[in-house]
């Protein structure tokens, strides 16, 4: 009896390995339905308001190693800049210069510190046929013995339906169309209302 049952288990022992070598592993069925959707996620935080895009304006900054030297006689009575811009940006654009000296941004053209000397700018480029050309801005004083100044802001707002000063600026007594109504003199309300640096 002892023989038959170990005859019995190495049969039974021989066939499991033979059904388990000899299975193959079918086709893969096709995709259930999908299953119902979870519960929502619990919300983030809000996050902080993005400043305002102005794309249409630019600033430029102008930091000398020495100072800005408004006080030198005619002809050098003035101080000259150049950028490279392309050809119809002058033309595009309302170009507002400010000079400063602490705590102060002076418009230009306007008086300077103390209202002691009155200044102009100007601007034009070096050569029009170039597609991207030099430009050059020139402030001028008209008046008073001049000041030295330590940083200098050109800001350069486009817009196509401008109308300029005598002198090609934008000063006060230039007409401005397609630009806001804010008092372009005054630096600190340019730089809210355009939320510049």
């Amino acid at each position: 009896m002892k023989s038959f049952s170990r005859l019995l288990a190495a049969c039974a022992i021989t066939i499991a390995t033979v059904s388990m070598i000899s299975c193959k592993k079918g086709d893969t069925g096709p995709a259930g339905p999908a299953g119902p959707a979870g519960p929502a996620g619990v919300a983030g935080a809000i996050g902080p308001t993005g400043q305002s895009g102005n794309a249409n304006v630019m600033e430029y900054f102008f930091i000398p190693n020495d100072s800005i030297d408004l006080t030198q006689p005619s002809p050098n009575n003035g101080i000259g800049l150049l950028l490279s811009l392309p050809n119809d940006t002058l033309d595009l654009s309302a170009w507002f210069m400010y000079v400063y000296k602490f705590p102060l941004w002076y418009a230009i053209p306007g008086h300077g510190e103390n209202d002691a000397s009155q200044y102009s700018f100007s601007f034009g480029y070096l050569d029009r046929a170039n597609p991207v050309d030099s430009a050059f801005f020139f402030i001028d004083r008209v008046s008073g013995p001049g000041e030295k100044y330590e940083a200098l802001k050109l800001v350069r707002i486009l817009t196509n339906d401008l109308i300029t000063n005598s002198t090609g600026g934008t000063g006060s007594t230039g007409r401005r169309r397609g630009l806001p109504n804010i008092d372009f003199g005054n630096y600190e309300e340019v730089k809210k209302y355009y939320h510049l640096q």
